[in-house]
This record gives structure tokens, C-alpha cells and sequence, in this order.
């Protein structure tokens, strides 16, 4: 997989999703397995919650024991209701705020491989 934007990833997993959907009955989730700048969720509706992947995984016990319903997930998808699909939605939003770059601090420029004077990590001790 490409990981830089605008390679097409997202398009083409809501496609799929559709495709698989309309001609395999029911069943389909699409998972934005992205969790850094993953934009599936930005791309497709949003149900009348916000939960996303973050919010499933703590419950993963009560999914996998013997009271798990199919329908205790409707509080973790977002169905897309003209293509009939679920969504499991990621949460970039936090982790693109860390990525930003002020113009006050630049990341390091790469100098062959070497760090610029003054930037080296501290060797790690024992």
C-alpha cells in the first residue's frame, strides 16, 4: 500500500465497499486501518454518534464472549445508507495536530545520513 495521500486508497476502498455490498448481500465493513491520516471517515456519512475504531477495541471482551449481538455494533459503524455498507471510522484528527510544523520549528534537514550539528540522539544507557 502507498502511504502518501492522494494515491487513491480511499475512493477505491468506498468503491470495493459498494461493489461488495450490492452483489454479496450483507456484511460489509470497510475499516480505516489508518490511524495517522486515514480520511475514510471524512469521506462517508457519519451516524448519529461519533465512534471510531479507538472506541471499539476496549469492548473487544463483550464482542467475543457468548452475550454479542451483530446489532451492539451499530454503536461503533456508521452505516452508509445509499450504498449499504458499514464504516469503521479511524481518528486522525489528534495525531495530525501533533504533525503539524510551526514555522518556528523545522524537522532536522537531512545532511547524508548524518543529524546536523547539535541534534545527534543521546546515546541510550544502560
Amino acid at each position: 500500500m502507498n502511504g502518501k495521500g492522494g494515491a487513491g486508497k480511499t475512493p477505491g476502498t468506498v468503491l470495493l465497499s459498494a461493489v461488495f455490498a450490492a452483489h454479496g448481500g450483507s456484511g460489509v465493513v470497510a475499516w480505516d486501518n489508518n490511524q495517522t491520516r486515514g480520511t475514510l471517515g471524512w469521506r462517508t456519512e457519519q451516524g448519529m454518534h461519533d465512534a471510531t475504531l479507538h472506541d471499539l477495541l476496549p469492548q473487544v471482551d463483550h464482542f467475543l464472549g457468548p452475550t454479542a449481538q451483530l446489532a451492539d455494533l451499530a454503536w461503533y459503524i456508521h452505516h452508509q445508507s445509499r450504498m449499504r455498507f458499514d464504516v469503521l471510522r479511524s481518528k486522525p484528527m489528534v495525531l495530525a495536530d501533533e504533525q503539524r510544523i510551526s514555522p518556528t520549528r523545522r524537522p532536522p534537514r537531512s545532511n547524508c545520513g548524518r543529524w546536523p550539528a547539535g541534534t545527534a540522539p543521546s546515546p541510550a544507557r544502560s
